[in-house]
């Protein structure tokens, strides 16, 4: 069954911004499960969709300044439309969530305790992005009761690309690369979502070996492809969760950046998502 919706209008409420976005949701039967396994989907569109078959509708969510977030073409040339996101320093409460500029979108909250879920993403920075004194987060796993930091975060910091733990591990970074800058970098993760959980990644398409040597800040931790943490803890273990992409920033760095998305995919198999 295929789903694809596309959320119309632009709602201002409380300084939120509810923008016009696509989103699919999909299910496939896979090969030895029992049940469909779902996937949504946040795509860029700017013509409605048609779903063929049995559709339900889902609302995403966009927080952010007007213009902030917008569906453009690919700008190295790809066919597909892409999400850009441009961030002003003033985009701040009440027009957005937080006190330092913040533009994010949001899938239905469908993520509940003890389940696996693949999660998939493309992000890519202008080749003239700035090197970062302070963090900027693109992407994590969020929900209820929303006290600090999520568990993980895939931010940047400086020239590098990081996927950071939150204070349960003392913001330790598991795994970090050069940032990429003027490329689509593909992140794949699997997951599982407990308070006894743990994460396996791919950087495109290539598995990652979190604390490798090289690769990530040291904490004396032994190399894994599967590494077991805390996916649930008191920032997010009040109910479902959901994902979301964004470009959040620590104030005072940039009087204006930009970052571009694609699709967002989560799903209970890699198939899925795929």
């Amino acid at each position: 069954m295929t789903l694809l919706v596309r959320l119309l209008g632009a709602v201002v409420a409380l300084g939120f911004v509810l923008l016009a976005v696509g989103l699919i949701a999909d299910e496939r039967r896979a090969s030895s499960a029992t049940e469909d396994a779902a996937v949504v989907a946040l795509v860029p569109r700017d013509d409605r969709p048609t779903a063929e078959g049995p559709a339900y509708e889902r609302a995403a969510k966009l927080e952010a300044a007007p213009g902030a977030i917008s569906v453009v073409r690919d700008p190295l040339g790809g066919e597909d439309k892409v999400f850009r996101f441009t961030v002003e320093e003033g985009d701040v409460y009440p027009v957005t969530p937080t006190e330092d500029p913040r533009a994010q979108a949001l899938l239905p909250s469908t993520i509940d305790p003890g389940e696996e879920f693949w999660l998939r993403m493309s992000v890519m920075v202008p080749g003239d992005f700035p090197s970062l004194p302070g963090w900027m987060t693109l992407a994590q796993v969020y929900g209820p009761p929303y006290a600090g930091s999520s568990p993980w975060q895939l931010n940047i910091r400086g020239d590098e690309l990081m996927w950071q733990r939150n204070g349960t591990y003392d913001y330790d970074i598991p795994w970090q690369m050069r940032l990429p800058k003027r490329r689509w970098v593909e992140v794949l993760m699997h997951q599982r979502f407990a308070a006894d959980g743990w994460v396996e990644m791919w950087i495109d398409g290539e598995r990652v070996t979190f604390f490798d040597a090289g690769s990530y800040d040291p904490s004396g931790e032994a190399p894994t492809q599967r590494l077991a943490m805390a996916t649930v803890d008191a920032s997010n273990g009040e109910g479902p969760n959901h994902a979301k992409i964004m470009q959040y920033r620590e104030a005072g760095m940039l009087d204006s950046a930009t970052v571009f998305f694609g699709a967002l995919k989560v799903g209970a198999t890699r198939e899925a998502v795929e």
